[in-house]
């Protein structure tokens, strides 16, 4: 009996329902553990094996249960008792020409510590494991989830694949009670479908113009025949799609490409049909497959994201081809996809903070292409993994290939960042939690690790100059008694080369950061006490130049913002590394606008270097390890070419609320208009302004005459119209004077406690920008019912010299909180006449007390409206609460706050899907008091619920 009638043997009596399997996959076998007499007196299926060894003991229970899954049939139970659990079904003869697929079910009950996860193996005709494909780890208790892998290709030489099931610890710890259970197991095959993409004709590349290091390419190791190739092009170089189809029954077939762009719109298409009644490939081992090759080629000429998809479509014999054309594809014919990036290769800024942070798997793909991709992606930095291994090892790798990717990245403006791995517990690259903790590692003999990393620092010293120990998910210096002490005898031992190198440790945000005064070269190599360092002081030195901070999607931006508000001029380095959101449960759009804010929020607050972590995870990564980009590449590699370099100035408001971010030095300005609130807003910077957005498309954003009613007795002033979405856009060509000036004008104070009709000072300021001498007026205009006087100032100004102009503002009863914006229209004389119109905040506050409010509709279709109130002075305060709904009663409340206390309040409406789309109002009046208060909620048709809405 053959192993694969061994496997059908399994399924009798058991129908699959090819409907609820991968679309246009035709079954190889399906196995259900159902219960035969031919089972052993373990329990254990026929044609199955279990691994045995160190850490996989025979007590530990697996045998066929009747626990069923949603698929039928019974069910492999692994019971665990400690140890390691792990199953292989019969080998199935693999086809070189198709693709599998591999389905299946896993229920779990108490995994603490370890995963529960299937696994599709590829044999050579030795039965010589070539390569593994693991699914994701099931932990915890979960019922019945279906859980797949692929579709994948045979790894080359395959001759025979096994499906293994695991229950394995995934750390040092694992669990000695616990239950997981597969069931269902379904391997399908279909057709495989290949695409690639390359440079339709040899041009010269635009980047070499950037590339100094080009010239001498000699230099360079050649590509290996594992190397991968990169979907990513210069701008006008078009693009050869080859699309390879193997493994297709139908003699007839048509196969359909086509262009789209990141939005999903298709662009082009193009067609080809293949009568394959006579096959032109034939192996010994295999039956006749229909095979197929055509390519297309794109023009390559507008940057951008894009998608290719191949789909195959069969045609009956009574079906023309005419009539095919007019049809959609069905759900369930095959397809693939490849992505590709179109760029415009730009020179990179010497003082980036922006860089990618490699794993110790990601070198694969190729040294040689690897060097090509950073020095495109726009990136400053690169930490790449050393892993500390034995003396033999260590001597036995060539050196050159690495000393040649350091020397191509160097060339171009990269610099590498190594990051020290202590040596491996288990030899398996899949358990990276069992890596030993740097502290750990360190704290040995030095003999147990510098004689492996001495060769890397001799020939690689001078290049790399900053070392962390430890990769980003290594926190084990958190709580590290003799923390200086080992870092200090650590950096003794890697300078006993002779060069004063800079290390840095990984450390958590949740922690405090052990930052200190600056140190300088002369003594930062001498080892301080043990104990000398305190937490959080910035008293004493330290021995290490930089801290990497892993940041996570738990990690919001606002701990981001207060971790490095806190630790600045302290003397050590903050390096964030951010993890993008998953794939899984987000939307693109909502994956890029995290990234990039998340970008923007590191750099606005001064973090020394921003990387991103695993660039090839295949679910959060920029670019797959097949070569492909993500849709985050694009996103990544345009803010850190914009923005790298480019020091935080200020922000414009803009009417609607929306801000620009501007970053810049040296005569040059970029924008950021991060989306707030959509619609449309504008602004003058200047007649070149131009908007570009993340996937690099530059569009002209000329200014025209303003249509609104402008003040009496200056001509409309000129504004560009920006529309304002979920995504930033950045704004290049601003003009520098002009935007110098918007950045320089405030207000002094920009803060008014809320006390209707009391008159405030304040004092509007500016100073003149331009290269010399002006004349100009400024007419100012507050919000509806403000009082603000003089209405218009006049002014001459020299070239930089300041102007205060004091004003008077008196509030209405009804004045609302938060951020009031106050428009200002100026007309400039000077080389030419300037007239154009800004806005500025002010913050209406109850001065020590701070409001707040959010609603929300809850799950009994209520609209929830919760007020705060903190007081943040020294003294009690009471106010008088109300809730102001439209064709609502009004609902009050009196609530009295002692200093550094707070009230909460929370409303409950009946029927709040009436209030969608409207405004509620809450308002707070101070009992014996003169202050008053108003803030504004506006809620969202689209919204349920509604969480986190701020007031304003």
């Amino acid at each position: 009996m053959t192993p694969l009638t061994a496997l059908l043997l399994l399924s009798l009596g058991t129908e699959s329902s090819a409907a609820t399997h991968y679309p246009g996959a035709s079954e190889v076998f399906y196995c259900t553990f159902k219960s035969t007499h031919n089972e052993e007196i373990s329990g254990w299926p026929p044609g199955w094996t279990r691994r045995s060894g160190p850490g996989f003991p025979r007590y530990v229970c697996v045998q066929v249960a009747d626990n069923h899954p949603p698929g039928g049939g019974g069910s492999l139970r692994v019971e665990l008792d400690g140890g390691a659990a792990t199953a292989y079904g019969p080998a199935v003869s693999v086809n070189p020409d198709v693709q599998y697929v591999l389905e299946g079910y896993v229920e779990t009950s108490g995994l603490h510590h370890d995963g529960a996860y299937l696994s599709l193996i590829f044999l050579d005709s030795a039965r010589t494991t070539l390569s593994s494909i693991s699914s994701e780890k099931i932990r915890g208790t979960s019922a019945w989830q279906k859980i797949r892998i692929g579709p994948v290709s045979p790894t080359a030489g395959a001759s025979f694949m096994l499906v293994g099931l695991h229950v394995e610890p995934q750390g040092k710890t694992q669990d000695l009670h616990g239950t997981a259970s597969f069931g269902a197991l379904w391997l399908g095959q279909l057709p495989r479908i290949v695409l690639t993409a390359q440079p339709a004709k040899e041009i010269p590349r635009e980047r070499e113009k950037f590339d100094r290091y080009s010239a001498d390419e000699k230099r360079l190791p050649k590509r290996g025949s594992n190397d991968v190739t990169f979907s990513i092009f210069s701008r006008g170089q078009p693009i050869e799609i080859a699309c390879v189809v193997s493994g297709f029954a139908a003699p007839v077939y048509e196969i359909r490409l086509e262009s789209l762009d990141v939005n999903g719109r298709k662009l082009a298409e193009h067609r080809q049909s293949f009568n394959q009644s006579q096959p032109a490939i034939k192996t010994e081992k295999q039956k006749p497959s229909p095979f197929a090759r055509m390519t297309w080629q794109l023009p390559g000429d507008a940057v951008g994201f894009y998608r290719v998809r191949a789909t195959v479509v069969p045609v009956a014999p009574s079906v023309s081809l005419s009539s095919l054309a007019t049809r959609p594809a069905a759900e369930t014919t095959p397809q693939a996809e490849l992505s590709l990036a179109v760029i415009e290769p730009q020179a990179l800024s010497s003082e980036s903070e922006f860089g990618w942070s490699l794993g110790p798997n990601d070198a694969d793909v190729g040294l040689v292409p690897l060097g090509d991709l950073l020095c495109q992606c726009g990136i400053r930095w690169v930490k790449f993994p050393f892993a500390i291994q034995k003396s033999k090892e260590s001597a036995a790798n060539s050196l050159e290939p690495l000393i040649n990717f350091s020397d191509r990245l160097g060339m171009a403006g990269v610099r590498l960042a190594g990051v020290l791995q202590p040596p491996r517990v288990v030899e398996d690259a899949a358990k990276t939690s069992d890596d030993l903790l740097a502290a750990e590692a360190f704290s040995r003999d030095p003999k147990t690790w510098y004689p492996s990393i001495e060769p890397i620092l001799a020939r690689l010293a001078t290049q790399i100059r900053f070392w962390q120990l430890g990769d980003d998910r290594d926190t084990g210096w958190i709580g590290c008694r003799d923390l200086p002490g080992i870092v200090s005898r650590t950096k003794a031992e890697l300078d006993r080369i002779g060069q004063d190198l800079d290390i840095g440790i990984v450390w958590n945000l949740a922690a405090p950061l052990p930052m200190a005064t600056p140190s300088s070269k002369a003594d930062r190599s001498s080892s301080p006490p043990p104990d000398s360092l305190v937490v959080g002081s910035h008293q004493q030195k330290t021995p290490w130049h930089f801290l990497s901070l892993p940041c996570d999607e738990a990690i919001g931006n606002d701990a981001i913002t207060q971790c490095l508000d806190s630790t600045k001029s302290t003397g050590v380095a903050r390096w964030i590394a951010l993890n993008a959101l998953p794939r899984k449960g987000h939307a693109t759009h909502d994956r890029i606008a995290h990234l990039v804010q998340r970008m923007l929020t590191a750099k606005m607050h001064g973090a020394e270097a921003i990387f991103i972590s695993g660039p090839f995870d295949p679910d959060r990564g920029l670019v797959d390890r097949n070569g492909s980009p993500s849709e985050l590449f694009l996103p990544w590699r345009t803010t850190a070419l914009m923005l790298g370099g480019a020091p935080y100035v200020g922000d414009i408001d803009l009417p609607r609320g929306n801000q620009i971010h501007c970053f810049g030095r040296k005569g040059k300005y970029v924008g950021v208009l991060a989306g707030r609130k959509s619609g449309q807003e504008t602004v003058y910077l200047g007649s070149e302004l131009r908007t570009h957005d993340l996937w690099g498309d530059s569009k002209a954003c000329p200014p025209t005459v303003s249509s609104d009613d402008g003040p009496v007795g200056l001509s409309p002033a000129q504004q560009s119209v920006i529309a304002v979405q979920q995504l930033p856009v950045f704004l290049v060509g601003l003009d520098i004077p002009i935007t110098q000036w918007q950045l320089g004008v405030a207000f002094s104070p920009n803060r008014l406690p809320s006390i209707p009709s009391a008159i405030a000072p304040i004092r509007l300021e500016l100073k003149n920008t331009l290269p010399q001498s002006i004349t100009g007026r400024v007419n100012i205009r507050g919000p509806q019912n403000w009082s603000i006087e003089p209405r218009s100032a006049e002014f001459r100004l020299a070239p930089g010299a300041p102007w205060k102009q004091p004003l008077e503002v008196v509030q209405p009863n009804d004045v609302a909180g938060g951020r009031q914006m106050v428009r200002l229209d100026f007309e400039i004389q000077a080389d030419r006449l300037y007239r154009f119109t800004m806005y500025r905040p002010l913050e209406v506050t109850l001065d020590d007390v701070n409001f707040e409010g959010q609603a929300m509709l809850n799950n009994r279709g209520e609209m929830e409206v919760r007020q705060r109130l903190t007081n943040q002075g020294k003294k009690p305060a009471s106010f008088r609460c109300d809730l102001l709904v439209p064709d609502r009663r009004r609902q009050s409340t009196e609530v009295l706050i002692q200093p550094a206390g707070k009230s909460e309040m929370t409303y409950r409406l009946p029927n709040g899907e009436q209030l969608l789309d409207k405004a509620i109002w809450l308002r707070a009046e101070e009992i014996d008091g003169p202050r008053v208060l108003n803030y504004r909620i506006e809620i969202p048709s689209a919204a349920a619920p509604i969480e986190g809405l701020k007031p304003r």
